[in-house]
């Protein structure tokens, strides 16, 4: 099904950049969060897998409008609108840049993990990435100036104690273990949620 980052149909495009976006058919632990978050500030350092990615996108890796998945699945992804390449990261324009790719449904545990910076935090729900058909789907949403997990619409959220802010670059990870969601940021475990639903097929975006 088709994946999308920055966007979401019915709500707002985000704005700032992006970059080191994964996503799992299975569950990531905590020392795992831990690594890929003390990698420090994507493009640093190689790129290197996990194990698991069904998706992974280094933006770096970027030719004729196309971001090459380093994941070995051939998902690679496609820059929409007002997204542009800016060294390791995409930038998003917070009007209608975004990012499509195609990768198979995660039925059950699943787990995801990007680096992102607001360049503008407005009022009203701008989606980090997301999914949706059929009422199915996955979103980090920002309320405002504070962010949300959900892994299927109509499952509780898992919500940030602490706003975010324009400028400092975030390391989120959102994980379905079980009937338990989890959410990090920068390697901290901000809070879980119950998770009943799976995943379903539909439109992603980030």
């Amino acid at each position: 099904h088709p994946f999308l980052l920055g966007a979401q149909l019915g709500y707002g495009y985000l704005d700032g950049t992006e970059s080191d976006f994964r996503y799992f058919n299975r569950v990531i632990t905590a020392g795992e969060v831990a690594l890929l978050y003390n990698k420090g500030v994507p493009g640093y350092e190689p790129f290197g897998l996990l194990g698991g990615e069904v998706l992974a996108l280094e933006m770096s890796r970027y030719a004729s409008g196309v971001i090459l998945d380093e994941s070995g699945n051939g998902n690679n992804g496609t820059l929409t609108g007002g997204a542009s390449v800016v060294g390791d990261a995409i930038v998003f324009d917070g009007v209608d840049g975004g990012i499509t790719a195609t990768v198979p449904a995660v039925i059950g545990d699943g787990s995801v993990s990007l680096w992102v910076k607001f360049d503008a935090i407005p009022s009203g729900t701008h989606v980090i990435f997301g999914a949706a058909l059929g009422g199915s789907y996955v979103l980090i949403n920002q309320y405002g100036s504070s962010l949300f997990w959900y892994w299927q619409t109509g499952s509780p959220g898992v919500s940030t104690p602490s706003a975010v802010s324009v400028g400092p670059l975030y390391h989120l990870v959102m994980v379905r273990s079980g009937s338990t969601m989890i959410g990090y940021i920068d390697g901290v475990q901000v809070g879980t949620a119950a998770a009943t639903n799976n995943w379903g097929n539909g439109n992603i975006s980030i």
